[in-house]
């Protein structure tokens, strides 16, 4: 058996530059010409410094050189830009730049500051010869099929392609991959899942001439094709379920566009309808719902809520819009001339902003239902009935809810510029299409506001509302049901606000249209039949990126499909066809592939079949490599064998699942948290905080469009496969599979267990070894059960007691009350002796108490400390909360305290949370220096908007978070004490030791009864985690099946 050795992928310099020179690009450079260039650029030299060129920067000015590439602490620029430096702070005259940025130019001064080109300069809009000569934007003309001597090698048109590249490098292709290694490279490729043993046992057996033909034939039909090619469109689209940002506003709709991806890859629905309808859905068929909700591509960017500067977010709305677009359909880094001409590829600064202006009219729609235009008639008239019923009942309750609207809006209008509040104000019919769509940004908060308003409406008028609520539910059989919610887009209206270049001070407007080095002209926009309501500018963007004589849109698409087929593009950067990228490796093929898909209907399904079931796609990843291979083609790109690959993030948990036996094969709908045996594509994708599991093995953050997964090898991975809750469940459950199967059987257990792992049956030396591993682990079990627990205990600073030791990220320090019953379920406090020897380098908090598993949509609460990249500032201490706001909606939010700890000193904390109590004196934090006998008690108070349903099935954990490797505490953690009440101040432990009557828990980790609890109620803990089976066989048996999930045969590909 081999076990598992993550192996890492190389990275060559070339990539290395790329990436660096895209990065400062798209992140750098734009800084520096919005922030620098106005003292610093062309036209001005304060203090002898420009920084608009790199050998200008370097040389510096009167302060001498402002970088040390790689040394940011070193770099004057840094510095400066955090105002870190006693004498200088920029900008000069303005406020200290967004975090963002300053990251931006921190990551890039220690890349070592890449730039494309030493000297500013910009390209002229006429182009060269060279520049006509780019080969991605050459006509796609179908080639030949070359006449190759290959002695009945190839299967299809694609081998002759690859064989006369082998043959001009003196290369020859390998053998066919064997029947099991085949299949199940194929069905994870094309529906993300193992084969079962039945499968494969079909397979081998099967002699016909087609037998593989079948089994592609029948995985192209699977439902769960569709949910495995619809993940990689979701990666390239940044799909999520969370806004990002700060706040990270969970998105409890957008799935609607994760589901109609997956119907469109199983439909085989044609690229250029599939492009068409994300791009102008609601233009081209507004009455069919799937159109509709195709539109929200146009709403997956990242947005900030409560940004009170509309102008910024639309104006990020639109670039977001637009660079994903180019990089998604076109396969051009067309962001990179958001500034200024592109430095390398004939795109000129008006063609982003020609692009740009296809989009100018887009606001976002919530109101827009994805039904029938005959569902909605139907809904309408039920309304119309009820409504007209209630009409007496509504009008009281919006004449009590009335002064409360009125607060809220103005308290929240309040916030914005007076020029904002007037558009708001104004009648929508006098507002022009830009002033409408900044009126929507405000909008959305003011109903927020309103929102959060009536919830929080108490006494009599309370009472009034409730009672006139009951008599509302003597109508609810006349009610209909709601019409299901999307996220949708559409244009403001039939004009267009204008598109003008930022910085130019002509204000020239920019009209729609496509790559200038294409064509100059604007674009002719596309008259709409009868449609008085949009603009049909994306209409016409859609057609010209779906017209079959578009160069790009084919080759972009086909580069893709046979990237995530082979783990590298024909083109090895499938979203920069420019010259950062690289140029194709086999560009006949690449045509020839782009023409016939044209050909054949856009149909994606064809041009799967057609790439798997060729020669070249059958070859073994077996195959050693000769002196020759490595010297002229190392890294395998004439493709004289298959690449081996690891299973990517979604493919290696389903296939834990599947494995388990525990796969639910459930079609779509809302999110589920990452502990349902739910195929992966539907677990809740939250930016800021994503599955661990997920996370472990590179899935995207949906922050970026990602073209290619990053393939990495880390300790966080070994981690979480081996201590792991998630893991180690998947290997009980397949443990307990094989073992009633085969009860008392160990052989035919190992057998199974090897089947439903790696696919096949072990080997007699393997078989042998496993036995003896079971034996001897039994052994080791049985012993290591016999014994008592120990744990790690040491002398808290300042105090005569005992601390617990807590490493970061062993599980098994941390302590748990399995019995989560006595816990309360109201008011609380909680308080703890801490000290922390150290923070994550990440966002990640050390978890003091919790009763939650990182899930933000189930119930929970974690007490603990921010890290080192932590938006709420490092070392503060906060509690995070799930539970239900008014309205049963539930609500995750993190109570940031502002109270701050040092490192290796000891510490009281606590918090106590009067559930009903929404205002700022509904919570209290406590912190006290122990290390000062002369420091105060630190207080502080924050509000919440959770009422309630906080109370979890989760236990409670000291030092961590339940199943989750990160969130665990490093350092000393002594008398925790949970109450089922707000403790007033004399009353906490660091005023008196009187126990209280409402006590839950009371645990002082004494060297003789560490896991006890004091107090009278006997909450005593528990160790963490141990195997919890009724024998050491048993016990032995789930280790085995831990070694397999993690064997380099589970999560690699041959």
């Amino acid at each position: 058996m081999i076990l598992c050795a993550l192996g890492a992928t190389s990275a060559f310099a070339d990539d290395a530059k790329l990436a660096g020179m895209k990065f400062f690009e798209q992140k750098v450079r734009p800084v520096l010409a919005e922030h620098c260039y106005k003292c610093h650029g062309p036209d001005k030299h304060k203090a002898d410094l420009r920084v608009d060129g790199l050998d200008t920067i370097l040389r510096g000015g009167k302060s001498g050189p402002v970088i040390v590439p790689g040394e940011p602490n070193q770099s004057l620029l840094i510095q400066a830009v955090r105002h870190d430096h006693a004498d200088l702070k920029m900008p000069k005259d303005g406020d200290k730049l967004p975090d963002a940025k300053i990251d931006a130019l921190i990551k890039w001064v220690k890349m070592g500051a890449p730039w494309p080109g030493a000297e500013p300069g910009k390209r002229g809009d006429m182009f060269t010869a060279e520049d006509r000569a780019w080969w991605a934007i050459q006509p796609v003309n179908k080639p030949a099929v070359p006449k190759v001597n290959d002695q009945g090698w190839s299967r299809n048109a694609i081998d002759p392609f690859v064989f006369r590249k082998l043959s001009e490098n003196k290369l020859s292709p390998a053998g066919e991959a064997g029947r099991v290694a085949l299949i199940r490279r194929v069905s994870f490729d094309l529906i993300g899942l193992p084969p079962t043993p039945e499968q494969i046992d079909a397979f081998v057996k099967d002699t016909s001439a087609d037998a593989y033909e079948k089994v592609v034939d029948r995985l192209l039909a699977s439902p769960h094709y569709g949910e495995r090619w619809a993940r990689h469109w979701l990666d390239l689209v940044r799909y999520a379920d969370s806004d990002g940002y700060r706040a990270d506003g969970f998105r409890p709709d957008i799935w609607r566009y994760r589901d109609y991806v997956v119907r469109s890859f199983n439909q085989d629905k044609p690229y250029d309808q599939f492009v068409t309808e994300q791009l102008a859905g609601d233009e081209v068929a507004p009455e069919d719902p799937d159109a509709l909700i195709a539109t929200g591509y146009m709403r997956l960017g990242v947005y900030e809520w409560n940004q009170r500067d509309c102008y910024t977010q639309q104006n990020i709305m639109l670039d977001d819009m637009t660079a994903v677009t180019s990089d998604v359909f076109l396969g051009l880094s067309m962001e990179c001339a958001h500034c200024h001409n592109h430095k390398f590829d004939p795109i000129l600064q008006k063609d982003y902003y020609r692009l740009r202006a296809f989009f100018e009219p887009v606001i976002w729609r919530d109101d827009v239902a994805p039904v029938t235009p005959q569902r909605r008639k139907e809904y309408e008239a039920k309304l119309a009935e009820w409504e007209q019923k209630t009409q007496e009942i509504r009008d009281q309750i919006a004449e009590i809810e009335a002064p409360y609207r009125a607060k809220a809006t103005k308290n929240m209008l309040d916030y914005f510029t007076e020029e904002l509040q007037a558009m708001w104000r104004k009648p929508a019919e006098e507002r022009t299409p830009y002033e409408e769509q900044l009126a929507y940004l405000i909008d959305r908060q003011v109903v927020d506001a309103v929102d959060k308003a009536l919830r929080r409406i108490k006494g009599e008028n309370k009472e009034k509302l409730d009672a006139l609520g009951e008599q509302l539910k003597e109508f609810d059989k006349l009610k209909p049901a709601p019409l299901p919610p999307a996220m949708t887009a559409s244009d403001v209206g039939v004009q267009a606000p204008p598109t003008r270049i930022e910085g130019d001070r002509t204000k020239r407007v920019i009209e729609p249209g496509f790559l200038s080095l294409l064509d100059p002209e604007p674009a002719e926009i596309a008259t709409l039949e009868g449609r008085d309501d949009t603009t049909g500018r994306r209409t016409t963007l859609a057609r010209w990126i779906t017209n079959p004589d578009n160069p790009l849109t084919a080759r972009v698409l086909v580069n893709r499909i046979w990237q995530q087929h082979f783990g590298r593009g024909i083109v090895a950067t499938p979203s920069e066809f420019g010259k950062l990228g690289e140029p194709p490796t086999h560009p006949e093929l690449l045509d020839y592939l782009a023409s016939t898909f044209i050909e054949n209907g856009w149909s994606i399904k064809k041009l799967h079949r057609l790439i798997v079931t060729s020669a070249t796609y059958r070859q073994t990843a077996d195959r050693p490599t000769n002196e020759h291979a490595r010297r002229v083609d190392p890294a395998n790109t004439l493709l004289w064998r298959m690449n081996t690959r690891r299973l990517d993030s979604e493919q290696a948990r389903d296939a834990m699942i599947a494995a388990a036996g525990e796969l639910d094969d459930k079609f779509g709908g809302p999110t589920v948290s990452g502990g349902t045996p739910r195929r992966s594509i539907y677990v809740r994708v939250k930016r800021l905080n994503p599955d661990p599991v997920l996370a472990a093995f590179d899935a995207p953050s949906g922050l970026n469009s990602e073209s290619t997964r990053n393939v990495t090898t880390t300790a966080r991975q070994a981690l979480l496969m081996i201590n792991g809750d998630w893991p180690l469940k998947r290997a009980k459950t397949l443990a307990r599979t094989v073992r009633s199967a085969h009860p008392g059987d160990p052989a035919a257990q190992v057998d199974m267990a090897y089947r439903l792992t790696t696919g096949r049956v072990a080997e007699t030396h393997e078989r042998e070894s496993a036995i003896a591993f079971l034996q001897s682990q039994a052994e080791v079990i049985a012993d290591r059960e016999a014994a008592p627990p120990t744990f790690g205990l040491k002398p808290f600073p300042e105090r005569k007691t005992t601390a617990a030791m807590f490493r970061n990220g062993a599980m098994e320090d941390r302590f748990h009350l399995k019995d989560s019953k006595p816990l309360p379920t109201g008011d609380f406090t909680i308080e703890a002796y801490v000290k922390l020897d150290s923070l994550y380098p990440d966002a990640s908090v050390r978890a003091i108490v919790s009763q939650w598993d990182a899930d933000s949509q189930a119930p929970g609460w974690l007490l603990g400390v921010t890290s080192e990249k932590s938006r709420y500032t490092p070392r503060n201490l906060i509690v995070q909360f799930v539970g239900d706001a008014k309205g049963d909606r539930r609500i995750y939010e993190v109570l940031a305290s502002g109270l701050h700890l040092e490192l290796n000193r000891p510490y009281y904390v606590a918090f106590s949370i009067d559930i009903d109590d929404t205002t700022p004196a509904g919570i209290t934090f406590y912190l006290k220096d122990l290390s000062d006998p002369d420091s105060p008690t630190q207080v502080a108070h924050v509000p919440h908007q959770a009422i309630g349903h906080y109370h979890s099935d989760r236990p409670l954990t000291i030092g961590g978070r339940h199943g989750r490797l990160n969130a665990g505490w490093d350092g000393l953690i002594d008398e925790v004490r949970l109450t089922a009440s707000v403790l007033p101040e004399a009353q906490l432990l660091i005023n008196s030791e009187a126990e209280v009557p409402q006590t839950v828990g009371h645990w002082k980790f004494e060297t003789n009864a560490v896991l006890q609890d004091s107090s009278a109620h006997g909450n005593h803990l528990q160790p963490g985690p141990k195997i919890d089976h009724s024998n050491a066989d048993e016990a032995a048996l789930v280790d085995f099946c831990q070694l397999l999930l993690n064997s380099s045969e589970f999560l690699y590909l041959q």
